[in-house]
């Protein structure tokens, strides 16, 4: 009885728990590194820095506003790159070891017996 009660709840409520856990992780991943919004605003000015075009025909003051403003474009597009990997790393090396738990969770029971099932062959030989 206490084998069948384990073995439900290792394979029913366990399992399904552990499942929820691991989407909530990944979940959690995607918002914190906001994966979505640096790619809707990729080539958005880094923090939002840059210089306001001034009226009239200054050619120096144009280049020069262009300059700044494409150089902080192109900032956030590398601070950008750099977070979208590092959360796609990190949503990536989630879900390796999801599955490695996953694997293991699934074959544990089996590991113990074998390894019950060795240990006393190894005492009686």
């Amino acid at each position: 009885m206490i084998l069948a009660s384990y073995v439900t709840w290792h394979y029913g409520m366990a399992l399904r728990s552990g499942v929820l856990l691991f989407n909530n992780f990944l979940i959690f991943l995607f918002h914190f590194f906001s994966v979505s919004l640096l790619l809707k605003t990729y080539f958005s000015k880094f923090g939002r820095l840059g210089e306001r075009y001034k009226r009239g025909l200054n050619l120096e003051s144009l280049l020069s506003t262009f300059l700044i403003n494409t150089l902080m474009r192109v900032v956030g597009a590398v601070v950008r790159t750099i977070f979208i990997l590092l959360g796609l790393v990190s949503i990536a090396v989630t879900i390796v070891l999801g599955v490695t738990a996953f694997l293991v969770w699934i074959f544990f029971p089996l590991v113990i017996f074998v390894s019950f099932v060795l240990g006393l062959t190894l005492v009686f030989i």
